[in-house]
This record gives structure tokens, C-alpha cells and sequence, in this order.
């Protein structure tokens, strides 16, 4: 194993998938325990960060070496191999390969102009529709939002001159994709199937939505935990049946991706000119965005791009005489990433049914544990701690607008979180206030309980509180003592003793700490809460 990384950091090829040591060096491919034992770590992972459902693909010499399944499908179905997952951007890359092989075959061109067969009605009266390329599609310098809806007025346009500055747009990969449909005289999920899917044996990808396949969909969720539909937003709004996109929604199975992953490693029907292009970078954001705080000494102890940008469609980590091509997808309750390195055909694949919070933590976790070095890992560990320093910041800033802690005395920092302990609990908990509940806990919030271990799925907390008020017998909760301890200007700390009756009977008591901060409008939630010291008892008082 230590000769591995040697041999890694002489070449300066990137430190990709440690867990292959696991299964596939001589040392340890007999070794079960160790499987077992990363299976187990990785279930942990997935399980509190909040994630429903998850499937992981490991990819050696090109082809799937392991992969596992985590999580459930949908209530009472576990995920399995023919669990289909919405992988949102991922269907960008799709595009991109079946863009690539068109062009290898002679078919279109990076470099024409795509007016001449498609022009989007909204810009017709802009001149500048005659410079588009698909080249400028797959480079993100259309000029182009991301998307028309997110302007105010919902209508496409150009934000910037095209070819000329980068811009994340999935208006653009539509673009290109109508243009394709015109040019060639046939629909774009039929190309995709007669170019790209079939003769690479891809099955299982679905670019529209189809009611057949919604039993197989991962159920995606809302901050409550609840299911909002297939191809749904939390606020309402739906994708209609059978309206294809270029550039999010792809439902498709774990195998399927990872059968995509190896084809595009392996660069099947691409000519050499498009395999060379392909890992240049067209647009270089530096690989700041990986090794930002490192010293020049742990940039080569990590491995560190030397560049790293947007090459024709993939993200693209140089390092100089080989690379990492890249790309994730996220969206309202998705989080995945594929990533390969085209010289060793090694390559992961990470499928989420998670909120973004939850699915960045899941992943920063899940690459931890199966390829800590690699770049993406790097990646999404500094946008998970950009992700907590911005929330924090929010809070301090909400705080400064507010109360100041600092000038409470002891007396009235302990009636105010006394006060917040009972709209919590007697108001909320035992009387069933699902939103006097609900406004305190926060967002992020973390419980730990010396029964469950960890938990960081809000869902399951409002499950479990839906599950009990619903429930004939009515538990509620008596608290005992407690003492209160400021936490500097951030808020305060509580640590006591509480009992929980069954109508109206003492069933148990048990220790608990709450770290409460000072939130929006001035009130009080629980981001930290660690419930410890069990009691079961019988007894018909709590004192």
C-alpha cells in the first residue's frame, strides 16, 4: 500500500480510490472484514447526514470493481440495483458524449454555428444567436443564464457576449440539443439511444419523465421529510410527462451510470483530436478551488492539480501528464458525482437522494472513506466548510441585528432559554404545536443519544414527532432541572434532567445538554442536542 502512493506522488498521477487497496490490492482482496468493516463505516456516514437513499460504484482497469446500496427507495423498499436516481447535471455529460461522438462521426461541428437549423424565438431578434457553437455549449460561454426562469421576466437572453466569459447555463445544453433534433431529423432522447446508449450497452436512462418508472424512482423530500412528488419542487411546481431535458432530471440506475462512466473513460467512438480536446481546459478556475489554504508542501502531499477548469463538458484536473474528468449534479433533493481518470480507468460513482446540505456532508464523508485524496473529495470538503462558515456568519449577523447576549444577565438569559425550553416542549412536544416545534430546532441540527449514536436527519425528527402525536397514547415530557451557561455572544448552553410520562404515567427519565443559538426574529433553537443516562421506570413520580 505505501508503495502505491509512492509510485502516485512520483508521477504526480492523482491519489484515486484508496479503497481499491481494500479490494483489489493482493494484500487485502481475501480479506472480508475489511470490506465489512468500510461498509459499515459508509452506512454511518450515509445515515447521519440525512441522506434517504444512497449507491456508491467503484471503477478499476474499467470496469466496476464494487459498489452498495444504502437506504430506502421508498417506504419500506430498500435501494436496490434497479433503483432508479435522479442525477440532475449529470445529464449534461450525456449530452456532451453524444455531442462528441456526432462530431467524431462527421455529423455536425464544435465550431458552427447552430442558427442555420435552430433559434431560440426568444433571442431571434438578437443578432448575436448567429455566434452560437455548440463548443460555447459544452464550454458554458453561451452568454446564457442557467436558466430562462430565474429571471424575472422568464424569458432567455444573453447576460454576457457568447464565447467570451464563463456562465453555468443549462439553457445552453437545451440549446444545443434543439439544434441537434433540427439538424439531424430526429427527437433528442433518439439520438441519445441510437449514438450514445445502445452501443454502449447503457440501459436504464430516462431523460423525461415517465409514470411507469415512478416505482423504481428514489422518493425525493422536502425539509419536513416529506415525499413532494417525482420531478417535483418543494414549491409545487412538476416536470410534465414526457418532456426530455439536456440538462437535468436524468433518472437512471447506479449500473447504468457506471457503465456510462466507463464508456467515457474508455472515449468509445471518439476520434483522437475530440480524446485531446476533451481533457484540455477551455476555461481554468485555478486550482485554488481544490488546494485553496494548502502550503506548497501538502499541495504535493495531496496531490494538487496543477490546473484545474471547464474543458468540452467535463470538469478537467490537470496534472500535467494526466488528468481527472469530472462531473456532479445537485438539485432540490439530489446530490451525485462521477469522476475517472482516462490513463488508469479507475473511477466513483456517488448517487444521493438527499437534500443539498445533507448530500454535501454525505459526500465529503463518503469520499473521505474511499478516495481522500482525490480532488473532488478536496473540492467538496472546502465547499462544505465555505457552506458552515456562510451559515454561521448569517447567524452572527442575525445576532448583531438582534439581542445582544452579552448585556443579558444570568437571571434573564436563563428565563429566556426557559421560556424557549417550553415552547419546545410544552407547547410543541405535548401539545402536539407542530410549528412551535419546528421553529426550535434549527436547520443543522445535530442529535446525539447514547442509545442511537448520531443523528442529522431533521426528517427523522419530524417523523418521529408526526409518529407520536398521531399515536392513541399520548407521551409527554416533564422537565425536572436544568442550569444555563452563556455561550459567548452565539448562545447559551443547557444542561438538566427531564422525565417522560405515557398517559400520564412516568415511563423514564433521562440527562440531556442543548447548545441553544440566537436565531431570526430573535428566537431561540437548538442547533447541538445530546440526550445521555437512560432510565426506565416504573415509578408514578418523577421526583
Amino acid at each position: 500500500m505505501k508503495e502505491f502512493h509512492k509510485i502516485a506522488r512520483t508521477v504526480r498521477v492523482p491519489y484515486m480510490l484508496a479503497l481499491l487497496v481494500f479490494f483489489l490490492d493482493s494484500t487485502y482482496a481475501d480479506d472480508v472484514n475489511d470490506r465489512l468493516e468500510l461498509n459499515e463505516r459508509l452506512s454511518k456516514v450515509i445515515s447521519n447526514s440525512g441522506v434517504r437513499t444512497a449507491a456508491i460504484g467503484v471503477i478499476k482497469n474499467h470496469e466496476l470493481a464494487w459498489s452498495s446500496y444504502y437506504g430506502l427507495q421508498s417506504p419500506e423498499v430498500p435501494a436496490n440495483k434497479d433503483t432508479l436516481f435522479n442525477v440532475a447535471s449529470i445529464a449534461k455529460v450525456f449530452t456532451t458524449e453524444l455531442t462528441l461522438k456526432l462530431v467524431s462521426l462527421g455529423k455536425i461541428s464544435l465550431d458552427e454555428s447552430m442558427s442555420s437549423h435552430w433559434v431560440d424565438p426568444d433571442i431571434r431578434s438578437d443578432e448575436r444567436h448567429k455566434r452560437l457553437t455548440p463548443r460555447m455549449v459544452l464550454n458554458h460561454t453561451t452568454g446564457f443564464p442557467n436558466w430562462r426562469f430565474e429571471r424575472p421576466d422568464g424569458r432567455l437572453s444573453f447576460e454576457t457576449e457568447p464565447g467570451v466569459a464563463y456562465g453555468y447555463s443549462g439553457e445552453g445544453f437545451q440549446y444545443l440539443a434543439r439544434f441537434l433534433e433540427q439538424k439531424l431529423g430526429a427527437g433528442f432522447e433518439d439520438l441519445m439511444q441510437e449514438y450514445l446508449l445502445k452501443p454502449n450497452g447503457i440501459q436504464d436512462a430516462w431523460f423525461s419523465p415517465r409514470s411507469e418508472n415512478h416505482q423504481s424512482l428514489a422518493q425525493p423530500h422536502n425539509e419536513d421529510g416529506l415525499f413532494i412528488g417525482h420531478y417535483c419542487r418543494p414549491n409545487g411546481w412538476c416536470q410534465r410527462e414526457g418532456v426530455w431535458s439536456a440538462a437535468d432530471d436524468l433518472a437512471i440506475t447506479l449500473t447504468g451510470l457506471v457503465t456510462f462512466t466507463i464508456s467515457s473513460s474508455l472515449a468509445r467512438g471518439l476520434s483522437r483530436k475530440i480524446i485531446q480536446d476533451r481533457k484540455r481546459i477551455l476555461y481554468d478556475f485555478g486550482s485554488s478551488i481544490v488546494c485553496a489554504e494548502n502550503t506548497d508542501a501538502e499541495k504535493e502531499q495531496a496531490a494538487c492539480p496543477l490546473k484545474a477548469g471547464f474543458g468540452l463538458g467535463w470538469e478537467v484536473y490537470d496534472y500535467g501528464n494526466d488528468s481527472v474528468l469530472a462531473h456532479g449534479g445537485n438539485d432540490w433533493s439530489e446530490f451525485a458525482q462521477v469522476y475517472f481518470n482516462p490513463l488508469t480507468g479507475d473511477g466513483v460513482v456517488v448517487v444521493l437522494n438527499a437534500l443539498p446540505e445533507s448530500g454535501l456532508r454525505a459526500m465529503v464523508g463518503i469520499l473521505n472513506e474511499i478516495d481522500a485524496e482525490s480532488p473532488l473529495a478536496q473540492s467538496h470538503r472546502k465547499s462544505f466548510n465555505d457552506m458552515t462558515a456562510e451559515l454561521e456568519q448569517k447567524r452572527a449577523s442575525l445576532r448583531r441585528k438582534g439581542m445582544n447576549i452579552s448585556e443579558l444577565s444570568d437571571e434573564q438569559l436563563t428565563q429566556l432559554i426557559l421560556d424557549a425550553d417550553r415552547k419546545l416542549f410544552d407547547k410543541g412536544f405535548n401539545g402536539c404545536s407542530f410549528d412551535h416545534w419546528n421553529e426550535s430546532l434549527s436547520a443543522d441540527l445535530e442529535f446525539y443519544d447514547d442509545r442511537t449514536g448520531l443523528n442529522r436527519d431533521r426528517s427523522k425528527e419530524v417523523r418521529m414527532f408526526k409518529n407520536k402525536c398521531a399515536a392513541k397514547d399520548k407521551l409527554t415530557r416533564k422537565l425536572i432541572d436544568s442550569s444555563v451557561n452563556r455561550l459567548g455572544n452565539y448562545g447559551a448552553f443547557q444542561l438538566g434532567l427531564h422525565a417522560f410520562y405515557l398517559n400520564e404515567r412516568l415511563v423514564g427519565k433521562a440527562k440531556f445538554a442543548n447548545v441553544w443559538a440566537l436565531g431570526v426574529g430573535n428566537r431561540w433553537e437548538i442547533t447541538r442536542a445530546i440526550s445521555y443516562a437512560h432510565e426506565s421506570t416504573t415509578e408514578k413520580s418523577a421526583n
